[in-house]
């Protein structure tokens, strides 16, 4: 993607006029958020979209995503209330449940609220029988393991109940690989009938099925929409739901920083921002790449930075970005791309931000593709 392609250097005078006493600061871009929803809300071959909460909670980027028609995944009783509270009206079955840790209460509270839930395992219907009583439940089944790894004993545990199961949940394994390989993903799917005949619908969850142009940290959506055409021609008695994983909202976001200090050591350049770095600033988590543009320096020959993957131990402020000539200067604002899905981690029940935000609102509204 060339630099003058992204949202962030077409608004970019816009993004210097925030950084004030608010940095760092997270910004939201709300166009982005708009074409990415609706070009995946558009696809024919899905029945179904369903944002990752825990992927970014700010409440207007959940308000977009409910005005636009997507559904919610929550991974934890608090991301369920918090929709819940926040959305009053919301249709139940557009709420996924899938905790890795909840009580029985939890998951009474999201059975009485029409949610879908989906088990993990088969001691969560152990623990909790007379709440899994009767009940209509999806399977999360491991796409890595040979059979969906404790499939035979959720099945048990299922005909005890005389719980029923209407959906299964498959996402990409540890390597978030998306699904390429139409054959192999046929052959799981072949296995995981045999298990769950009745099933009528097909979950792809954590970006399963998603086609990622990890360069430019965006969704491919022509590729996406292919692959899951193909998927739907070999299942089309099966819904199919989606559920994107953190690439939904990576790309609208950006993290805004302020150089500090800058110094050299065996002619690598170093700076020290105003902010401590997490491993997901630092590092490229879930398949996320992130990279370092000098805001404030953006139309010169070198905006864009590469940072330096050594072994040596810097502090957590601190990067090692590039080999000769420094184009960094203290009093320097960088902006970090793909920050849309690393936001700053917040408290369910207070409005304490540990980092300032700013939703950017659209200055268009998303173009509709015939």
């Amino acid at each position: 993607m060339r630099l003058i392609d992204n949202w962030w250097y077409r608004r970019k005078e816009e993004l210097k006029s925030l950084v004030g006493k608010d940095c760092p600061l997270f910004v939201y871009n709300e166009e982005t958020l708009n074409d990415t929803l609706f070009d995946l809300l558009a696809l024919d071959s899905i029945d179904a979209l369903f944002y990752p909460v825990h992927a970014n909670s700010h409440p207007r980027i959940l308000r977009k995503v409910f005005e636009l028609g997507g559904g919610f995944k929550c991974i934890s009783p608090n991301e369920l209330t918090r929709i819940i509270e926040l959305f009053p009206e919301i249709e139940p079955r557009k709420i996924l449940f899938m905790p890795d840790h909840a009580s029985g209460e939890d998951f009474e509270y999201a059975f009485h609220h029409g949610a879908h839930v989906i088990v993990k395992n088969a001691q969560t219907l152990k623990t909790c029988q007379e709440i899994f009583q009767n009940k209509e439940i999806s399977v999360w089944i491991d796409s890595a393991g040979e059979q969906g790894g404790n499939v035979e004993s959720i099945l048990k545990s299922l005909a005890q109940l005389k719980a029923s199961i209407s959906g299964s949940y498959i996402q990409a394994g540890a390597q978030f690989q998306p699904l390429y390989d139409q054959n192999r993903m046929q052959s799981f799917l072949a296995k995981a009938s045999t298990h769950f005949p009745e099933v009528s619908t097909l979950i792809l969850g954590n970006g399963m099925g998603v086609s990622v142009d990890h360069e430019a940290g965006i969704i491919d959506i022509p590729v996406t929409g292919g692959q899951l055409e193909g998927l739907k021609d070999m299942y089309p008695e099966l819904k199919l739901w989606l559920e994107p994983g953190r690439h939904i909202v990576s790309h609208a976001g950006v993290l805004l920083v302020r150089v500090i200090e800058t110094r050299e050591y065996e002619n690598i350049h170093y700076v020290r921002i105003n902010m401590e770095m997490s491993p997901s600033i630092k590092d490229d988590l879930h398949g996320i790449h992130h990279k370092i543009v000098d805001l404030s320096r953006i139309d010169e020959e070198i905006p864009v930075l590469s940072r330096i993957n050594g072994q040596e131990k810097t502090p957590g402020d601190t990067i090692g970005y590039v080999r000769g000539p420094a184009p960094v200067k203290k009093g320097d604002i960088l902006l970090f791309t793909n920050m849309g899905a690393c936001g700053p981690e917040r408290r369910f029940d207070s409005e304490e931000r540990s980092l300032g935000e700013h939703y950017l609102a659209a200055r268009r509204i998303c173009q509709v593709k015939i």
